[in-house]
């Protein structure tokens, strides 16, 4: 991770963090449970390839990359479902990405990037928000 000083005080920039990404040949999580997945979201905004549980939010997220699957389990009483993932299925996941990797990523960067660029807040604006306001707009002014 960053230096936690620099980070935490804003002294690093965007790039700083965008570089990192980029350096990476894959971003990998073993989350037993996320809500959404803003690191996943980073990485293939720059895009790096994701490995991930095949759990919460990471299916959608992912697409591109590549998902493991978890043994699910609750970690309290009264606890959401949460997934352990499996060491094993983490590890051929990313043995798949190395593969893809030396097989030509170069097109996949791009489309990892591409795919991503769906959650543009503009976009997601547009085409989902504004449309359910001016439903709301249009019942609560009956």
């Amino acid at each position: 991770g960053p230096p936690q000083y620099e980070y935490l005080s804003g002294m690093l920039d965007a790039d700083y963090l965008a570089d990192g990404y980029r350096a990476a040949d894959v971003y990998l999580t073993a989350s037993h449970a996320e809500g959404f997945g803003v690191p996943l979201i980073e990485s293939k905004l720059c895009g790096t390839p994701v490995v991930a549980p095949d759990n919460t939010s990471h299916p959608e997220l992912v697409r591109t990359g590549q998902l493991a699957a978890g043994v699910p389990y609750r970690p309290f009483d009264g606890a959401t479902l949460w997934y352990r993932p499996r060491v094993t299925e983490l590890a051929a996941a990313l043995q798949s990405v190395r593969d893809r990797i030396r097989t030509g990523w170069g097109s996949d960067r791009a489309q990892t990037r591409a795919r991503v660029l769906e959650y543009d807040f503009d976009r997601v604006f547009e085409s989902r928000i504004w449309p359910e306001l001016q439903e709301i707009a249009r019942e609560v002014s009956k």
